[in-house]
């Protein structure tokens, strides 16, 4: 399984592309479309039309800005669809409000218009927590992260070696506020241990990360605090410009890690 890292940067970067990656064995699956998707493949020598498979983990616009070039692309270029996977509640997400903005174009001469529906130009794969769904050899996996709309995290496994790489998508890893959040009856049991240990048992980990102690994704330091095994297989992601560890590398944007 290789996994070629598109994009390291959280929204406000000005120095990388949003975070985005490739996972590839049989075929290749984008998981989020970043700002300059398209830049971002022809720097990495990736052609764009190998793209047909696509997740996206939320709608927030850092991860779903090139989503729309991509979709032209593929509609009025390659004359197909692109397979999108998520959960319901994201898709129904992106088709009512993020689809708005291209859901019509002029017809011919001008005269009028044409609409359109989202699944005039993906189709749609659910994927569930609990439910794991195959993409060609690799079989994915889904948790519900702990973030302010709906967002999943990831786990792709290969079937024939049972190598594992795992991302943990926008979310807080803070053990307290997890349970208390718990108790307060504002998550599921599920999520809560999912928040707390989906990812740890992968061979490869991207963790998105923050120097911002109380901030809305992950502080840094919580993931320091991590036993050295786990940490031994973390890379961070979804970085600030200014973002450094001493214990943690950064993932490095053009990349390809295989395990």
């Amino acid at each position: 399984m290789k996994i070629h890292i598109v994009g390291i940067g959280n929204g406000l970067t000005s120095e990388h592309y949003n975070t985005s990656f490739i996972v590839e064995l049989d075929r290749s699956i984008l998981v989020d479309c970043p700002q300059g998707l398209f830049r971002a493949l022809a720097k990495m020598y990736i052609d764009k039309q190998c793209i047909n498979d696509v997740i996206i983990t939320h709608i927030h616009g850092d991860h779903t800005a090139g989503f729309e070039s991509l979709l032209l692309w593929k509609k009025y270029i390659e004359q197909r669809k692109i397979n999108l996977y998520t959960t319901k509640k994201i898709f129904n997400l992106l088709k009512n409000y993020w689809f708005k903005a291209m859901d019509r174009t002029y017809s011919s001469g001008f005269k009028g218009f044409i609409k359109f529906k989202f699944t005039d130009w993906v189709t749609f794969y659910e994927l569930k927590v609990g439910h794991p769904r195959m993409i060609g050899n690799l079989k994915v996996e889904i948790r519900n992260s702990f973030h302010y709309t709906p967002t999943i995290g990831l786990k792709f496994i290969d079937t024939e070696t049972g190598k594992t790489f795992a991302y943990s998508g926008d979310t807080i890893y803070r053990k307290k506020l997890i349970d208390d959040w718990y108790r307060r009856k504002k998550i599921s049991k599920r999520d809560r241990d999912d928040c707390l240990g989906f990812l740890w048992d992968a061979d490869l980990i991207l963790h998105d990360a923050e120097n911002i102690r109380d901030g809305v994704h992950t502080f840094v330091g919580e993931l320091e605090k991590l036993p050295e095994k786990i940490r031994k297989k973390i890379l961070l992601v979804h970085v600030s410009d200014n973002m450094k560890s001493e214990i943690i590398p950064i993932a490095e944007e053009g990349k390809t890690y295989e395990i």
